[in-house]
């Protein structure tokens, strides 16, 4: 049980999926990795302040930029979205500089976010996008529900989880549509690097989701299952991983550094037509197995 584990700091004594209190520590994980006996939930042990989340991602940066590859990647999310246009209003949350919300706005949607550091939020701003620091200042914006809300790598930085998916739900209107994506703790990378994997990071990421804990996170609201599927393999964090496996663990920096050797990767990919044919097999076996590195799923509110 995790009382009998010492580390400064204060300790969640139960799951914050299910509640149970029968969770142990992963032994060789150096960021106080615990898993749940009961639903199989893996999350960091210890709870950060709120003051030491908002310390935190003021200093953090926001890399990515508005290619040719990233505008495509986004519109096919959008494509799949298109269907759920009613009320024409879409939410991201934790939504960076606003990347996605500016190719969303470029179709027409009614684009609104949320975010922590107060330079993206400025940053937004200067766009002509209206960004948050939570649901609620969402709310006491926008007077009509969501038809869409979209959550990319957001949910594994979250303190409750559960409370999220349920502003979720109070914010999207009947049959609106959910899509979130999220590190694979079942993920091929994962397995092979253990603690190394440098997706484990505090304060950074405190949940660490598979198909099976995201599918029960989803069922304890009124969320109708459309998709699950994992993709992809980082090549870069991979030889990031190795490369700093003696190492103090990831900074924002850091992080630049080996998404970047991935848009190379895949802008390299894109212009041939028989590695994109590898791609999409190796994505395919990796989706079978659940083994990609990110786990991307979408969700129906249900009447």
């Amino acid at each position: 049980m995790i009382r009998n584990i010492y580390f400064p700091g204060k300790l969640y004594s139960s799951c914050i999926l299910c509640g149970s209190k029968s969770i142990k520590k992963i032994y060789g994980h150096k960021n106080l990795l615990v898993n749940c006996n009961n639903c199989n939930f893996t999350f960091t042990g210890l709870e950060p302040s709120d003051n030491e989340l908002i310390k935190y991602y003021n200093d953090y940066h926001a890399y990515e930029t508005l290619s040719s590859i990233t505008i495509k990647r986004y519109n096919k999310i959008l494509d799949k979205l298109e269907k759920y246009r009613q009320t024409n209003n879409l939410l991201e949350t934790g939504c960076g500089n606003g990347i996605f919300l500016e190719v969303a706005k470029r179709r027409n949607w009614n684009v609104f976010g949320t975010e922590l550091s107060d330079l993206s939020i400025e940053n937004c701003k200067v766009k002509g996008i209206y960004v948050g620091k939570s649901i609620q200042d969402i709310k006491t914006k926008v007077n009509s529900p969501f038809d869409v809300i979209v959550s990319m790598e957001v949910i594994e930085h979250l303190k409750d989880p559960i409370k999220e998916i349920e502003d979720y739900y109070n914010i999207l209107r009947n049959s609106g549509a959910l899509y979130i994506t999220t590190p694979n703790f079942d993920s091929l990378s994962r397995r092979i690097l253990g603690h190394n994997w440098n997706v484990i990071i505090y304060p950074e990421h405190l949940n660490y989701f598979n198909t099976s804990s995201m599918h029960s996170l989803m069922q304890k609201f009124n969320f109708t299952k459309l998709e699950h599927k994992t993709s992809g393999v980082s090549i870069g964090r991979l030889i990031y991983s190795l490369k700093s496996k003696n190492k103090k663990q990831g900074a924002p920096k850091q992080e630049y550094d080996f998404n970047e050797r991935d848009r190379k990767l895949v802008s390299t990919i894109e212009k041939n037509s028989f590695l994109r044919l590898m791609k999409r097999m190796i994505n395919s076996m990796l989706s079978f197995f659940n083994a990609g590195d990110t786990l991307k799923v979408f969700y129906q509110k249900s009447k």
